[in-house]
């Protein structure tokens, strides 16, 4: 009895080393699902805009699109999901623009027209703050909202520390991704999950107003993540949807709503 208690033991042992085996190879790919777009792809967007090849290190060129209003009051500066490319995403703009905010977006490594691919968690923060740092220049820095939607919630944390931004907004957002990936895979120690993202922690150093928004019938992050992170500081304002998902909550009013606060006035 106790030598098959041990074998099947070994045989757990195995079996989760070679889950966590495969967790290191493929972590990248698990998280990131880019579409490519061809290099000579034309955008066709019912606003007026200007596309952008940025490199921001040697050998890579991320894409990005700078949606333009006239008379800008400010900038919203976007991070979007994990999946698809600016050709779908760009579309959120339209949003930003009807309040008479410009808007920068751009695809992650990989994504659409971007070069290189996505390998580590200073790479991704890396390029974000370059670009941030490219286009903050044209705004005043109290006219700018940093918005992160998904994964790029996390990202979103990290740029918005110690600025004095008109806002951060957070759609969909997780504690920290360490804790997002032991949801779906609780066996896995924090020292193999490659990307951090520690939103909780680093919405503490965020000194303009913050707001998360998320639906409690999210499929892909636990409605529970955005319930902790609105007890991480007094500045967040919480927009609770009932019944909303992961991909749908611009149809409910407290996505308006947010809006309303965040952009309808100066």
């Amino acid at each position: 009895m106790v030598k098959k208690m041990l074998i099947f033991g070994l045989i757990i042992i195995i079996i989760i080393l070679a889950l966590l085996t495969y967790l290191g190879l493929n972590q990248d790919r698990m998280i990131f699902f880019p579409e490519k777009l061809h290099k000579a792809h034309q955008y066709q967007f019912p606003f007026r805009f200007t596309e952008l090849n940025i490199e921001t290190e040697r050998g890579i060129i991320l894409n990005a699109i700078h949606a333009k209003c006239n008379n800008p009051k400010g900038l919203v500066f976007y991070l979007h999901g994990n999946a698809g490319n600016l050709d779908s995403w760009a579309d959120t703009a339209r949003s930003f623009l009807a309040f008479g905010y410009d808007v920068f977006i751009y695809d992650y490594r990989g994504y659409g027209k971007s070069t290189g691919s996505i390998s580590s968690q200073a790479s991704l923060v890396g390029d974000a703050e370059f670009l941030f740092n490219q286009i903050k220049s044209h705004y005043e820095m109290d006219s700018i909202v940093i918005y992160g939607r998904s994964i790029g919630t996390g990202i979103a944390a990290i740029l918005a520390q110690k600025m004095g931004l008109k806002a951060l907004v957070l759609e969909t957002p997780y504690k920290s991704f360490v804790k997002l990936v032991q949801h779906y895979y609780f066996f896995v120690p924090p020292v193999f999950i490659k990307y951090k993202l520690r939103t909780e922690e680093n919405l503490k150093t965020v000194v303009c107003p913050i707001y998360i928004i998320h639906g409690t019938h999210d499929e892909i992050i636990p409605f529970n993540h955005s319930e902790n992170l609105k007890h991480s500081q007094p500045r967040i304002k919480f927009f609770k949807v009932n019944g909303g998902h992961h991909n749908d909550l611009e149809i409910y009013p407290e996505y308006q709503l947010m809006l309303m606060e965040v952009f309808g006035s100066n």
